[in-house]
């Protein structure tokens, strides 16, 4: 009797708890099905190509830098070609032409780096050709690593600085803005001319 007298006073919190109980019972049965349904793997999708377009930034030694569209999974040599192919002088053998791009990757292609005696010189040829300092405002980037002191990374970032932000007012403005160093800018300064 004593059980029975239990159940009848606690008659309402036993039928939450087994309410509760069953719920919880039938949860777990559902997830356990939706956990053993079947994968469904469509023929092809494995192999399927890349779908949509990429953005990428094309720098340095090519014909016309700048940012592109191109198909995902196209490969640098794409983005080259986008850009209207390398420039006279480039160094494309130092880059994976091979290599697929993703969105926003950036592609730079460096110049052959001169040699040490045509580091040294003082006066050295612009792009149409004649000797004399180089002028930061309208130097490509194979000029501008002919610099002491100036490899394809920091002539690539004079380039883009310039492009983003304007030209130099003045040669300070390379140390100003973190371009060189400034014993680079020191070396440089005979060399290089703002107009």
């Amino acid at each position: 009797m004593a059980a029975t007298q239990f159940v009848e006073r606690h008659r309402g919190a036993l039928t939450v708890a087994l309410l509760a109980l069953a719920l919880a019972g039938a949860g777990a049965w559902i997830q356990r099905s939706l956990d053993r349904r079947p994968l469904v793997v469509q023929p092809g999708a494995a192999t399927a190509p890349a779908v949509g377009s990429i953005r990428v930034h094309v720098a340095g030694a090519v014909a016309n830098p700048g940012v592109y569209t191109l198909n995902a999974g196209d490969r640098v040599a794409e983005a080259i070609a986008a850009a209207g192919g390398t420039a006279q002088g480039a160094d494309a053998d130092s880059l994976n032409l091979a290599a697929r791009l993703k969105d926003e990757s950036r592609v730079v292609v460096p110049t052959a780096r001169p040699t040490a005696s045509a580091a040294k010189t003082p006066a050295l040829p612009t792009a149409s050709g004649q000797v004399g300092p180089i002028n930061l405002n309208s130097a490509g980037q194979g000029e501008l690593e002919k610099l002491p002191g100036i490899g394809p990374v920091t002539a690539a970032k004079i380039v883009e600085h310039r492009s983003k932000y304007g030209p130099f007012k003045s040669i300070d403005d390379l140390s100003k803005a973190q371009l060189v160093s400034a014993s680079t800018l020191e070396r440089i300064r005979p060399l290089v001319v703002v107009r």
